[in-house]
C-alpha cells in the first residue's frame, strides 16, 4: 500500500471522528488548547488531514456530478458536497492563527457548500442549467487546485517540517489560487444558513477593546472560575485579540488580555432530555452575555438542532439592530447552559455610533407584488467593502422561500437581497 493510499485511509478514519465531534462550527477552540504549539499534534492529525480528505472526496463527487445524466443522482452527490464543506470550513476554522490566515479559503468552502446545497434543492424536480454548470465546473478547478496544495504541503511536513511555517511558505501559492479564481464570473445567489450577516465585518481590529485596561492573567483566571469553578492554565492566544486561554474540564474558554472579556468558549454538553424551550433559552442566554459585559444584545436568529439552539445576538440600540455586532451563542436545551460562545465580530466591531437621523418613508418601499411581508425594522449590515450601512431590513415569503431585503435607509434604493436556505434545520428570524 503506497503511502497517499495510507494517507488517505488515516484521513478518512480523523474525518469520521471530527464529525462526530463537533457542533456546527460554534466555539472551535481546538487549536488553543494544549496541542497549540505542537507542530505534529491533534491540529496537524485532525484538522489538516479532514481539511485534505474533503477537498479530495469533494471533487471526486464534483468530477461525478458533471459525468452524470440523472438529476437524482447529482442531488444527492452536491448534499454532500454541502456536507463536505460544512466539515472543512470547520477544520480551516481550526488552522486558521496569525501564521495562516484561512478566512478566504473558509468564505470560498461556505460558498462552494451553499451553491452546492442551493443546485441540489432544485434538483431532480428542475434540472441544472448550463450557465449554472460552468460556474460548477469553475469550483470544482478551484477545489482541484487546492487539494494539490494542501498536499504538497503534508509532504513537506512528513519530511520533518513544520505544519504552520510549511503552511505559511504556501500561502501565495493558495492565495494565488484563491485569487484567480475570478469571484465576479460566479453569480452566488445571496442566501442564508447561519442568519444574516453571520460573518459580520472581520477587519482584525478589535474596536472594543480600545482604550480599556489589560489585564493579568490572575485576574482572568479569577473571572472565569468565578463561573465555572477551577481551571487550568493552557498558555496564550496571539493574533488580532490577544488571549490568555483556561481549560474547564473537557472544554475551553480564551479570555481577551484587555478588558479580560470572553472571547471563545467551547464545552462539553450533557445528554439528557430537552427541558426548556428555545424562548427559554434565549431569554436566559441574553441575561448571561450581560453578566460578560455584553449589554443590550438582542437574539435575532435561532436554529434547533436536537437538543441544542444555535443563537445570534445582535447589539440594538433605539430599535436599531447592529449586525456587525454579533455575538453566536450555542445553548443546551437540557440544562439552559450556554456551551458555546463565538464573541470576535463584537470585539471587533462594537463602538459607539451617532443615531440615525435621516431616513426616508419605509413604507414608500416597492415590493414584488404578492410578497408577504413578516417583519419590517431598521439595521445597520456589513458590506463588502468592510464598512457599515444603515438600511430598512424587510423579512418575508414569496413564491414559498423565505426573503429578507435591504433597502438604503434614505434613497431607499434596494442593496442586497438574501434568500434563506430550506432545510429540516432551518433558522427562525426573531422579531
Amino acid at each position: 500500500m503506497d503511502r497517499n493510499t495510507n494517507l488517505k485511509i488515516i484521513a478518512i478514519v480523523v474525518c469520521v471522528v471530527l464529525v462526530a465531534g463537533l457542533g456546527v462550527a460554534l466555539g472551535v477552540l481546538a487549536h488553543k488548547v494544549k496541542t497549540f504549539n505542537t507542530e505534529m499534534g491533534a491540529i496537524y492529525d485532525s484538522a489538516y488531514y479532514a481539511t485534505l480528505d474533503g477537498l479530495g472526496d469533494t471533487e471526486n463527487k464534483l468530477m461525478k456530478v458533471q459525468v452524470s445524466n440523472y438529476n437524482k443522482t447529482k442531488k444527492d452527490l452536491l448534499q454532500e458536497v454541502y456536507t463536505n464543506c460544512e466539515v472543512m470550513s470547520v477544520s480551516l476554522a481550526r488552522l486558521n492563527n496569525e501564521e495562516f490566515d484561512s478566512t478566504k479559503l473558509m468564505k470560498f468552502v461556505n460558498q462552494l457548500g451553499g451553491f452546492s446545497s442551493y443546485l441540489s434543492k432544485k434538483l431532480p424536480d428542475e434540472s441544472i442549467t448550463t450557465e449554472e454548470n460552468t460556474k460548477l465546473l469553475k469550483l470544482t478547478e478551484v477545489v482541484t487546485a487546492l487539494e494539490k496544495a494542501f498536499a504538497e504541503a503534508g509532504d513537506k511536513v512528513a519530511l520533518g517540517g513544520s505544519l504552520y511555517s510549511t503552511l505559511q511558505e504556501g500561502i501565495d501559492t493558495l492565495q494565488g489560487v484563491y485569487d484567480a479564481f475570478d469571484m465576479t464570473t460566479v453569480d452566488y445567489p445571496e442566501m442564508i444558513y447561519d442568519g444574516p450577516f453571520s460573518d459580520g465585518l472581520l477587519d482584525r481590529e478589535a474596536k472594543f477593546l480600545g482604550g480599556k485596561q489589560e489585564v493579568d492573567r490572575a485576574t482572568a483566571k479569577e473571572r472565569v472560575e468565578a463561573l465555572y469553578g477551577t481551571t487550568t492554565d493552557e498558555g496564550e492566544v496571539s493574533g488580532a485579540i490577544p488571549s490568555y486561554l483556561f481549560s474547564i474540564g473537557e472544554g475551553s474558554v480564551e479570555v481577551s488580555k484587555v478588558g479580560g472579556y470572553i472571547v471563545e468558549l467551547a464545552l462539553e454538553s450533557d445528554d439528557g432530555e430537552i427541558n426548556y424551550t428555545k424562548e427559554q433559552v434565549m431569554t436566559s442566554t441574553k441575561d448571561f452575555l450581560n453578566i460578560l459585559g455584553y449589554s443590550d444584545m438582542e437574539a435575532v436568529w435561532v436554529s434547533v438542532n436536537g437538543d441544542m439552539a444555535y443563537i445570534n445576538f445582535a447589539y440594538v440600540k433605539d430599535s436599531v439592530i447592529y449586525y456587525p455586532d454579533l455575538i453566536k451563542a450555542k445553548v443546551s436545551l437540557v440544562d439552559a447552559r450556554v456551551i458555546g460562545i463565538e464573541a470576535q465580530n463584537y470585539l471587533y466591531n462594537h463602538v459607539d455610533r451617532a443615531p440615525i437621523t435621516e431616513r426616508g418613508n419605509a413604507d414608500e418601499i416597492s415590493l414584488k407584488e404578492g410578497f408577504e411581508i413578516v417583519a419590517k425594522r431598521m439595521a445597520v449590515i456589513p458590506t463588502e467593502w468592510n464598512t457599515e450601512q444603515s438600511v430598512y431590513e424587510i423579512a418575508g415569503r414569496y413564491n414559498g422561500a423565505f426573503y429578507y431585503l435591504y433597502y438604503d435607509i434614505v434613497t431607499l434604493e434596494e442593496i442586497k437581497v438574501m434568500r434563506v436556505i430550506q432545510d429540516e434545520n432551518q433558522g427562525e428570524l426573531i422579531v
